[in-house]
């Protein structure tokens, strides 16, 4: 329950363990962006939301902060596109009218209750400073630098990944 509304709040979290890359070398930005994987789950309160091993967790750390960044202000929804995957919403994050936000996936039926922009915000950005320690403790690399590659690829419209 919220101190200064009196509404009830809810809990969301993006957590990932057992971080190793899928590649042999992470030297290009789009081997970093596609190379880091762990086990990754989304739970909301209790309830497990997803769950998957080897899954791109700092391509969808990168993909979460750019909607973050521009989309979400829009109230535009967030729907997880891998590029490792032909199954798009494994992760998504939908606008619920003028109430807030529901996180759910394709995979399952379980969604999160509804959360504030600053409760969305919060876990997001929980989620991508975690992997950002994590991922500079286990291969010395800056996600910061994969985020800035890709604001520009995106800014600058489709691009391949070997550009």
């Amino acid at each position: 329950m919220d101190s200064i509304s009196g509404k009830r709040t809810e809990t969301i979290a993006f957590e990932f363990s057992e971080l190793s890359t899928d590649r042999p070398t992470l030297v290009e930005p789009w081997e970093v962006y596609l190379g880091i994987v762990g086990t990754f789950k989304v739970v909301s309160a209790d309830k497990i939301i997803f769950s998957e091993q080897m899954f791109t967790v700092l391509e969808l750390a990168v993909e979460m902060r750019l909607w973050q960044e521009y989309d979400k202000r829009l109230n535009v929804d967030f729907i997880y596109r891998s590029m490792e995957t032909d199954e798009i919403g494994l992760v998504w994050v939908k606008r619920q009218a003028d109430d807030g936000w529901v996180v759910g996936s394709t995979q399952n039926p379980v969604r999160s209750g509804v959360l504030t922009d600053v409760e969305l915000d919060r876990a997001i950005l929980s989620f991508y400073s975690g992997l950002r320690r994590a991922v500079r403790r286990e291969f010395d690399i800056n996600i910061d630098e994969t985020l800035a590659w890709r604001r520009e690829d995106s800014r600058g419209g489709p691009r391949s990944l070997l550009d």
